[in-house]
């Protein structure tokens, strides 16, 4: 009986620490990758993780470094 209820105290504390948290559950969160340009050759490596980036997330935004102090 007390094994059984051990078990069950388990079961209960990791579900309670698995539920979401209402202050996460609003938020979203976004990837940012920014690059530094210096060849032409670079704008293809950027083009492969972008592809790789987007196989996982869909709200992800790359821009170079010079376009950072510029609202878009």
């Amino acid at each position: 009986m007390r094994k059984k209820f051990i078990v069950l105290l388990l079961l209960i504390i990791i579900f309670v620490l698995n539920l979401p948290s209402a202050s996460f559950a609003d938020r979203k969160d976004s990837v940012l990758i920014v690059y530094s340009q210096t060849k032409e050759e670079q704008i293809k490596d950027v083009r492969i993780l972008e592809t790789l980036v987007g196989q996982f997330r869909d709200d992800y935004k790359i821009i170079e470094d010079a376009d950072i102090g510029q609202e878009n």
